[in-house]
């Protein structure tokens, strides 16, 4: 019997290399079954972590369109050239923490005995800037989308830093899932962005999904051993948002029962996305 690596159809991987971050991103899109015949141009989904990720939010996504309750769009997810996720551990932290932690470095290294390369942290407002001035404008000229149109989507680290671009930039994307993000990251450093952001602006213009699990609650932090507390976080973080009034904030936050930090995901995938485009 012959045997051929599986693929995900009509998808295509391409290599960017950033000025700004200094790194070469695997970058992995899916694009509609009809994209090649039927001319439309589409709405677009980022994806941090697409080496873990990209597979699940795909397939995700194509069932949902089955019964048209997401429309078709083009995904791209941002991934390192590497085959091992654990290999990601060192990038992704880098990237997607917006200040600046030794401690984590060095238990990290700890942790892992050595295995992984440690790349430092709070270069989430360089990861920002490469996704507004390069990758953005590399989706666009290649690919039939709608400029207008983007969302993102990321979890854990992924969605800190999802939370960092709402406060941050809040035009880079229309649409916002954030899965369990990682809100206690450097003493909560995230509840200051929103106080600032509160502090001079009256509008945040976004659709947001913000979510945890019930089993998250009592997790410990890798490296430092004290309780996440996801679900207090996201709570607080939920309510803060909507207490300011923002006129055109659409949020919706949500809380999945007995699920932890990696099962409580593909629930934030799939209820999460329904949420924003239908709103």
């Amino acid at each position: 019997m012959k045997s051929s690596l599986a693929t995900i159809p009509n998808t295509e991987v391409r290599s960017l290399s950033s000025a700004i971050v200094d790194q070469e991103y695997r970058i992995y899109v899916a694009l509609p079954f009809y994209y090649q015949t039927v001319k439309d141009h589409y709405p677009v989904l980022y994806l941090s972590d697409a080496n873990a990720m990209f597979g699940t939010v795909t397939e995700t996504i194509r069932m949902l369109q089955m019964f048209q309750e997401l429309p078709q769009m083009v995904i791209v997810g941002i991934g390192y050239p590497v085959n091992d996720f654990r290999q990601t551990l060192g990038l992704r932290a880098r990237d997607l923490t917006p200040t600046e932690d030794d401690a984590w470095n060095e238990g990290v290294k700890n942790l892992t005995h050595g295995d992984y390369e440690i790349d430092g942290t709070g270069g989430a407002a360089n990861f920002l800037r490469f996704i507004r001035d390069e990758l953005k404008p590399y989706i666009e000229s290649n690919y039939r989308i709608q400029t207008e149109d983007s969302t993102i989507l990321g979890h854990s680290f992924g969605g800190l830093f999802g939370l960092y671009a709402l406060l941050k930039a809040p035009d880079t994307f229309r649409r916002y899932v954030l899965s369990s993000p990682s809100i206690w990251w450097d003493r909560q450093a995230l509840f200051e962005y929103e106080e600032a952001y509160a502090g001079e602006h009256h509008d945040l213009p976004a659709t947001v999904f913000i979510s945890a699990g019930t089993l998250e609650e009592s997790m410990l932090v890798p490296v430092r051993g004290v309780p996440a507390r996801f679900v207090t976080n996201v709570n607080d973080m939920a309510s803060k948002l909507h207490d300011r009034g923002y006129e055109n904030l659409a949020l919706t936050h949500h809380v999945f029962e007995d699920e932890n930090h990696f099962s409580g995901g593909p629930g934030a995938i799939s209820r999460g996305l329904r949420v924003v485009f239908s709103s």
